[in-house]
């Protein structure tokens, strides 16, 4: 389902054109809520914690 939403998402924007400039920036806010759900929580819990394990947030968000 997430597959099916993102792609119709990316055709609306393709197609649309100037006329979807105004509301870039709710699309924007909308995905990255959607992401922030899809991440780990321990990720999470990390990321707003880095003071306490003596990390920085590169260490933390790094993909290996």
């Amino acid at each position: 389902m997430r597959r099916l939403s993102l792609d119709t998402l990316c055709k609306l924007c393709q197609r649309s054109g100037k006329r979807i400039k105004p509301f870039v920036p709710s699309i924007v806010a909308t995905l990255l809520e959607a992401l922030s759900a899809l991440e780990p929580q321990a990720l999470n819990y990390l990321s707003f914690h880095v003071d306490k394990f003596d990390l920085t947030h590169d260490q933390v968000c790094m993909r290996g």
